[in-house]
């Protein structure tokens, strides 16, 4: 085994320790095979000394799969990553399925970024007085910041989907599957909310995103954002659509009648996903039945619901 990371504190909260360790195992609850029982902490190269490894696990987040990681993946071996998918980091479990990897598991998760060529690009957006609040924009146009912060500060429409959630997860369910199925979308997740020195203004449009949220960037400079947050009352919980600024009605509405689809197709969620990663610029025809193929500069991922 070898575990890859960088950084003092690896993970930054034990849902997503917990998520690792659900990746970790096989699905028939066997306990891993280690090739080598020591631990050592590499780098994104991994530690080419000893490879192949049966089990390779990946401590802190990352947008791409490094090209030494897979090198050094034995025949029938098994990664485990923390890997952002349209900005979402969801703790996936990779096996080896003869020139591709295939995912055995999967689930949410939150941990501090990698750093270096393997981070991925990002717009961040400073939301307000600084330092304080930021907004980051991922897999899309990066809205104007000030343009942001207003609509984001100004009046919510909301829009009920007459459906309600049990729980957080189902929420955040949707909001994976809406990200997912909805590529011409910015994806915005905000940062910094639990910060001292953010003003109680910025704590407030933070709590309006828990869970992220979407944004259509118009070309006119209309913007659009919306996302699913729980209610006030305890769970089970409303589902509606929260807009904002001047686009935020229209798009909140699009997205409620999204989560009714959502709903109808047995409201799939990160738990349900197929991710199958593949060498950069293998054929669309050879990856087959992909709801959405993203493009890394060292790998290509397949996203897929088996069950839809």
């Amino acid at each position: 085994m070898t575990t890859t990371g960088s950084g003092i504190s690896p993970a930054t909260d034990w849902a997503g320790q917990a998520g690792l360790a659900r990746a970790w195992h096989r699905q028939d609850g066997a306990s891993s095979n280690l090739v080598d029982e020591a631990r050592e902490l590499a780098d994104s190269a991994g530690v080419p000394d000893h490879a192949p490894y049966d089990r390779i696990i990946v401590t802190t987040g990352t947008w791409d799969l490094a090209t030494q990681w897979w090198a050094q993946l034995g025949p029938a071996g098994r990664i485990v990553l923390p890997l952002s998918i349209r900005g979402i980091q969801l703790s996936v479990g990779l096996e080896t399925a003869g020139d591709h990897l295939v995912s055995r598991s999967a689930c949410r998760c939150s941990f501090i970024r990698m750093a270096g060529a393997i981070t991925g690009p990002e717009s961040l957006l400073a939301l307000g007085p600084q330092p304080g609040l930021h907004a980051q924009a991922v897999d899309g146009p990066a809205p104007d910041a000030d343009a942001l912060y207003e609509a984001l500060s100004g009046p919510v429409t909301e829009e009920p989907t007459g459906l309600r959630a049990g729980d957080i997860g189902e929420l955040a369910d949707l909001d994976v599957w809406l990200t997912l199925a909805e590529p011409g979308l910015t994806r915005l997740n905000l940062m910094g909310r639990h910060e001292a020195y953010a003003s109680p203004a910025q704590q407030r449009i933070a709590n309006l995103m828990p869970l992220g949220g979407l944004a259509q960037v118009g070309s006119t400079g209309r913007l659009g954002v919306a996302a699913f947050i729980p209610g006030d009352q305890p769970a089970p919980y409303d589902i509606t659509a929260r807009g904002y600024g001047p686009s935020g009605p229209g798009l909140a509405k699009y997205l409620a009648r999204q989560a009714i689809v959502w709903h109808e197709l047995g409201r799939p969620g990160a738990q349900d996903l197929e991710l199958s990663a593949w060498p950069p610029g293998a054929r669309p025809e050879t990856i087959g039945g992909a709801s959405i193929v993203i493009d890394r500069p060292h790998v290509r991922l397949a996203v897929r619901w088996p069950t839809l």
